[in-house]
């Protein structure tokens, strides 16, 4: 056993903590750690500041709690950092000394300690490694150089325990400072309890005094009332007592006031300490506070020590485990070839999960076009909706136009219903008062037929105003059209909203497909990933395999120059027997010997030929698996990038739809903006006719009142000239019946009258009276017809001027009933407009704010999606890179397999030039065994005449045969198969 030196400590691994060696190499650790002093200063700093009470260091020490709050979060930070960085840095050692013991199974290497100063490893090694230094010098500087790191490390962490052991007694203090806090709050706990106690004790007095002085008041006050009846006599000791109450009384009050002020000052002091306790309850919560960190930072640090003793544990268990594996290197053959059938099922495995998923992938890209076809399909389902949606809103549009005027109908004809009920009503009431004048209109009946005359040219006039009112109906129907063409407009900006909403459902439902897709390609990154993972693994147990040939080659390298050296050897000991025949003689068992060995050399060296040709036959093997795997990354990356190609053409398509309906979304949205501002105009306009509609109908209105009073009173009057007429035309009948028979009455009587003017002729011409009375008698007569005429003309005038103003006002009455209605529909359809408008204005403010909602969603998808496809093209890069690295990892091994297969050609050609040797020196040996013969024959026949020169020969001989075990050449070759047997076993260790 021997200890490797410093300088080869050094040496090791310093292609990896060349730039880790010290602290002052490091200037992120000598950075941290600096931090962490100036930070620990400050806080002693802090932490140590003086004040004039304890009051005010409470409040600095309250004012200065964040920054300590502050410094103490960054010491944890700095603390985690050194602490993780430690860690790694063990872990990598770790793994170092994994390695020189894979790579070197003879050294038994002391792992790291955590805790304490790395000591230099013990090794042991053989003469023959001995006398060949250069072979590990380079890894006896990196071992050097990892002691060194863990040296310095080991003085970190003891740097950081003393820091911590700081804090700690900084925590301490702390806590004693705590301590004293809590005595001084119990202290000024005592003091409230006894300033309460005097002040309740104070306040119970002020209450008594407060009684007596009441009580003392109320005595006074009956003195003075009874001073003031004068049923008391006045007298000298009276007044003396008075005066002594009001001293008492006084005195009382100078009291009272005295222990007013006393409890204001016990208030303020209570007050004042109150303040203190709160500050003090403050303080000692922060200090609880940084006794709990301190606390827990102690905690972590004993949990880390406690780490470091199992880490300790840990590394001295494997210390035995690595002397118990260079024990159990034969056994470990057995576990290596279960290893590779392991492997070599781990390889028909992952060919079967390569034929899973390019079977998952087929099934993927099936459903994909299903899909497809789906969607497709579900699109003309949807347009066909669309279309049987438009067709069905027409009709339910024409519907409710229908039902609207089929509601208006029947309004109208109810209305008409109660008009006819009323008018049923009034003709009764009217028919009883026709039955009463029926007497007076039968005087009248020559008046009634040329009223009836005068109705006939009224019926023209109405006839004129009927046509002015159809005239104003077609204006009131253009406006109704222009409304309707107005609702129409509106209907189809609600259907190209709605429209636009479908597009944006099926947006949204294409972003759920490119989403799902997305989610398919990062499952397959992910399993790429994994499979990279898996070749960089193989790739790097390739390359330790490597090592391990290499370390083999070199083996056998040694081995070689081992039996170069035992060819020099053999041909010194054949030129010394061709110089010396009679010490060949007796040295030719050993010979035979040796030549056993050589044999048995030659056949292991055969042996590890065949193991050697076997394992590079494997590698070549792996190769070809490993280029058949790369061919088929490859391929599966090439379809990756079809793939990656298509998503993003369909990328493309989509931002093009996207940017059409973007512009189709302004399109609309300015149009809609107009719409609304012309909708706006319209219904600022409305609002204004409305408002004029409604003065004029209010002005109407009461017009409308003023005409209905006349109407009501004309209504009945025309009533009753319609009941009348039809009264008169039957009284006509009768009175023309009555007329006819006054008229044969009148015959006779004229016959009569005719009989007896005669006879008053005959009796006037006998009498003469015609000359006397003819004057008077014509006089009469004229007046009376006159009279009789002039009130006949008077009545009919005034009959006609009544009719001329009822029609006047039926006409008027009927024609502002019918704007009034009109006018009321209008205004209700106005109405009705201005509420649907406004509805219709807030469903597309919303709707607007629903679209800007979802196109601000839309952007932020976008701009999701092109970060994930930014990231996505950055992993397929390094992915690249991977592959490249991979790629050049390959070129590599299969140079170091083609060198390694020129040097096994090398090494078989020196082994066949090698046994051609032994045959050659085997042919020697049979010749000088020849020339032995004779020599021995001669020496017999000269046995005599030599004896003495034999026997000094002789003992020649037996101090040969005793020093040639001892030869370089015998040890060689009898130190030749264990090194075979432990290159072979650290070549199947390495496998």
């Amino acid at each position: 056993m021997a200890t490797t030196s410093p300088t080869d400590a050094k040496r090791k691994y310093s292609w990896w903590w060349d730039s880790h060696i010290c602290p002052k190499n490091s200037k992120w650790l000598q950075e941290n750690l600096e931090d962490m002093d100036s930070k620990i200063k400050l806080m002693i700093k802090i932490i140590e500041e003086d004040a004039e009470s304890f009051a005010k260091k409470a409040e600095m020490y309250y004012r200065r709690r964040p920054e300590l709050m502050a410094l103490l979060e960054e010491l944890y930070r700095a603390y985690r950092a050194l602490a993780e960085r430690y860690d790694h840095a063990a872990g990598d050692l770790r793994q170092a000394h994994k390695k020189i013991a894979e790579a070197f199974p003879d050294q038994v290497l002391m792992d790291p300690d955590d805790d304490l100063p790395a000591e230099s490893a013990t090794t042991e090694t053989d003469q023959d490694n001995a006398d060949d230094p250069k072979m590990h010098g380079k890894d006896d500087q990196d071992y050097e150089k990892l002691q060194n790191e863990l040296a310095s490390l080991t003085q970190e962490n003891q740097d950081l325990k003393k820091r911590i052991t700081s804090v700690l007694e900084q925590s301490n203090c702390a806590e004693s400072e705590v301590l004293c806090l809590k005595e001084a709050l119990a202290q000024q706990e005592a003091e409230k309890e006894t300033a309460v106690l005097q002040c309740q004790q104070s306040s119970a007095r002020l209450q008594n005094l407060r009684s007596e002085i009441l009580h003392t008041q109320e005595q006074f006050n009956r003195l003075k009332e009874e001073m003031q009846t004068g049923l008391l006599p006045s007298s000298a000791a009276d007044g003396e007592r008075f005066l002594v109450l009001e001293r008492d009384n006084q005195d009382l009050q100078l009291e009272v006031e005295r222990l007013k002020h006393l409890l204001k000052q016990k208030h303020d002091e209570l007050n004042e300490k109150q303040d203190e306790l709160e500050k003090l309850n403050i303080s000692t919560e922060e200090e609880h506070l940084k006794c709990m960190q301190a606390e827990m930072v102690s905690l972590s640090l004993e949990k880390k020590l406690l780490i470091a003793h199992d880490k300790l544990k840990h590394l001295a268990l494997e210390k035995h485990r690595e002397e118990s594996k260079v024990k159990d290197i034969e056994t470990s053959k057995i576990v290596l070839q279960k290893e590779l059938d392991s492997i070599l099922e781990e390889s028909k495995r992952l060919t079967l999960e390569k034929q899973r998923e390019e079977s998952k992938v087929k099934d993927i890209e099936t459903s994909k076009i299903v899909l497809q076809k789906e969607f497709d399909g579900i699109l003309e389902e949807n347009k066909k909706l669309t279309s049987q949606y438009h067709s069905s809103s027409a009709v339910i549009i024409r519907l409710q136009d229908e039902i609207i005027s089929m509601k208006n109908v029947q309004q109208k004809l109810e209305e008409e219903i109660c008009k006819h009920a009323d008018e049923k009503k009034t003709l009764q009431y009217e028919l009883s008062r026709l039955k009463e004048d029926r007497s007076e209109l039968e005087r009248k009946h020559f008046s009634i037929k040329e009223q009836i005359q005068s109705v006939n040219v009224n019926v023209e006039s109405l006839q004129a105003l009927a046509r002015e009112l159809r005239d104003g109906n077609v204006e009131l129907k253009d406006i109704i059209k222009n409304h309707e063409r107005t609702e129409a407009l509106h209907a189809e900006n609600l259907r190209q909203l709605e429209r636009m909403s479908e597009k944006n459902a099926h947006l949204e439902k294409s972003l759920a497909a490119s989403t799902t897709e997305l989610e398919g390609l990062r499952e397959k990154k992910a399993a790429l990933e994994e499979s990279c993972k898996e070749l960089n693994s193989k790739i790097c147990s390739h390359l330790s395999e490597r090592a391990a040939l290499v370390a083999q080659l070199e083996a056998i390298s040694q081995t070689m120059e081992v039996l170069l050296k035992k060819n020099t050897v053999l041909e010194n000991s054949l030129s010394d027997a061709n110089a010396e025949l009679e010490d060949l003689r007796r040295k030719l068992k050993e010979l035979e010997k040796s030549s056993e060995s050589v044999n048995s050399q030659n056949s292991v060296l055969q042996s590890e030929k065949t193991t050697l040709v076997f394992q590079v036959d494997s590698i070549s093997n792996t190769l070809v698996s490993l280029e058949a795997e790369y061919t088929e990354l490859e391929r599966r990356h090439s379809a990756l990038q079809q793939e990656k190609d298509s998503v993003l053409d369909e990328v493309i398509k989509l931002q093009e739809q996207i940017r059409l309906e973007r512009k189709e979304h302004k399109d609309l949205a300015l149009s809609g903006s107009k719409t609304q501002f012309d909708l706006q105009n319209k219904t600022i306009l409305l609002l204004d006719e409305g408002r004029n509609r409604e003065e004029q109908l209010q002005e109407e209105e009461m017009k409308i009142v003023k005409a209905q009073t006349e109407i009501f009173i004309l209504k009945e009057s025309l009533r009753d000239m319609s009941e009348a007429n039809s009264d008169y035309s039957a009284k006509l009948q009768k009175k023309e019946e009555a007329c006819k028979v006054h008229e044969e009455k009148l015959d006779c009587l004229s016959q009569d009258n005719q009989k007896l003017t005669e006879g008053i002729g005959s009796l006037r011409e006998v009498l003469h009276l015609d000359e006397k009375y003819e004057s008077l008698d014509q006089m009469k007569l004229d007046i009376i017809l006159q009279l009789i005429l002039h009130e006949i003309n008077f009545l009919r005038n005034t009959i006609s001027d009544a009719q001329d103003v009822k029609e006047k006002e039926l006409v008027e009455k009927s024609l502002v009933v019918t704007l009034l209605e009109h006018f009321r529909q209008e205004v209700a359809d106005l109405r009705s407009e201005r509420n649907i408008l406004k509805q219709d204005q807030q469903a597309k403010s919303e709707e607007l704010l629903l679209l800007q909602a979802e196109r601000q969603e839309l952007v932020e998808i976008s701009n999701e999606f092109w970060e994930e496809m930014e990231s996505r093209n950055q992993r397929v890069d390094d992915l690249r890179a991977e592959a490249k690295f991979l790629v050049g990892q390959l070129s590599e091994l299969q140079d170091s397999r083609r060198s390694l297969q020129s040097e096994i050609i090398k090494l078989i050609q020196q082994n066949s030039l090698l046994a051609n040797e032994l045959h050659d020196s085997r042919e020697k040996e049979m010749s000088f065994e020849d020339d032995f013969g004779v020599l021995m024959s001669e020496a017999v026949s000269r046995s005599h005449t030599r004896s003495g020169r034999t026997r000094s020969f002789r003992g020649y001989l037996l101090t040969g045969r005793g020093s040639a075990p001892s030869s370089p050449a015998f040890k060689n070759s009898r130190r030749t198969p264990r090194r075979q047997k432990s290159s072979s076993s650290r070549t199947s260790d390495t496998r």
